[in-house]
């Protein structure tokens, strides 16, 4: 009797500005997965609810199984291919270790100190990383522009959460700055205002 094939949920989606991204990624992951060893299970998260991709069953989040075909699926694995919150932030991550549920990538504490850029920062220089000074502005809570101008321009600013490069960007004046401020916080209510450093 051969061994029952382990059972990886591909967990993509989200609701982020990556998600095309991560709908895509997934894909390809689910696509390359050798399906002689894995059985695979694309669960995409739409709003709230995860749902297995092909058939549209909801998740237990209870016990993150599937009810398919008369039966409930559980996960051997669960491989994250979802951008932006809720993974890269470890939110997922801390729901999955309750469960006992493995999974791929980098710990809770580490993927929530690496999301947010500042907080990033601020534990490395205590080991005596060298990097550009910033600051971090919060989305109504006023702040004085010239202040943050007298840094230095150009400057960069971007989002403090979020994933890739959406939202940031690099100001050489007054203008390009008060529209980087609005783009950033369009994508999250933190924004770091960082010096330029040429490389």
């Amino acid at each position: 009797m051969p061994d029952q094939k382990t059972r990886i949920a591909v967990i993509t989606g989200g609701n982020v500005a990556e998600r095309e991204v991560s709908l895509k990624s997934a894909a390809t992951v689910a696509k390359h997965l050798d399906s002689s060893k894995y059985e695979v299970f694309v669960i995409e998260l739409n709003g709230t609810v995860f749902s297995e991709q092909k058939s549209g069953a909801r998740v237990d989040l209870n016990d993150f199984s599937v009810p398919l075909d008369g039966t409930r699926v559980s996960f051997d694995l669960a491989y994250l291919m979802l951008h932006g919150h809720p993974a890269e932030d470890g939110r997922i991550q801390g729901y999955l270790e309750l469960l006992g549920i493995p999974y791929t990538g980098c710990d809770v504490f580490v993927s929530a100190l690496t999301f947010d850029k500042q907080a990033c920062k601020d534990y490395l220089r205590s080991y005596g990383i060298p990097m550009a000074p910033s600051t971090v502005v919060f989305k109504g809570k006023g702040y004085d522009p010239s202040e943050l101008l007298g840094m230095g321009l150009p400057l960069f600013v971007k989002p403090n959460k979020n994933g890739s490069s959406f939202g940031a960007g690099m100001a050489k004046d007054q203008k390009e700055f008060d529209a980087a401020m609005a783009e950033a916080f369009r994508y999250d209510d933190e924004v770091v205002v960082e010096e330029y450093l040429q490389g």
